[in-house]
């Protein structure tokens, strides 16, 4: 009986809003992401500036819906656009595969001059294995076996089929976007003050 009393106090369409405003922002989260990966060298902007605006649609209906603020979204509002813009761009590299690639490399290094006993040749082979990695002329030619290992292909429906999804998923975003800029600016309320406004209305009545 008192689980069918708690089941029958729930507001249904209040519990539509707030399922609808998690969504909402889950997607306004999404768009903010997309843009925070921006490939090194490709932030320009236009990036910063679309970042700005979504940052702030965000922030607002975080204060609609009356959600705690952690550090993480403290990290998220005032210091993102400065690191991105800082950094221009690559925080896709600090993914967790990227820094997992870095491990194997290093460890394939080591291996290399784990046979030596020598404290200072040792650093001086770790060094120079380095410094190979980024010489031009080293660089270019493993890219150059990178591409030539690729199957030739007049074109690559794997790479027309992402780049379409994404100019899809770019025009979700920016409808969302849209939509909560045309929201009325309301506080969401929550089943706490539902509560006790209708318990003071009991009393008064």
């Amino acid at each position: 009986m008192e689980e069918e009393k708690k089941t029958l106090d729930v507001n249904i369409p209040e519990l539509v809003r707030h399922c609808k405003a998690h969504g909402t922002m889950f997607q306004l989260l999404d768009g903010i992401f997309s843009l925070l990966l921006t490939k090194r060298g490709m932030v320009t902007p236009t990036v910063l500036d679309a970042l700005k605006k979504r940052l702030e649609l965000a922030r607002v209906k975080w204060a609609e819906m009356e959600l705690s603020m952690t550090p993480k979204w403290h990290m998220l509002l005032n210091h993102s656009v400065q690191l991105l813009e800082r950094t221009g761009g690559g925080l896709v590299e600090l993914g967790e595969d990227r820094i997992e690639r870095a491990h194997q490399w290093r460890e394939r290094d080591r291996q290399r001059y784990s046979r030596l006993r020598c404290i200072s040749r040792m650093a001086s082979c770790k060094a120079k294995i380095q410094n190979l990695r980024l010489m031009a002329p080293i660089k270019k030619v493993q890219a150059e076996v990178i591409q030539s290992s690729k199957r030739n292909l007049g074109r690559c429906l794997k790479k027309e089929r992402a780049a379409a999804a994404k100019v899809e998923r770019d025009e979700v975003r920016e409808m969302i976007v849209e939509e909560v800029r045309e929201e009325p600016r309301e506080p969401l309320p929550t089943p706490r003050k539902r509560m006790k406004r209708e318990l003071k209305e009991s009393n008064i009545n």
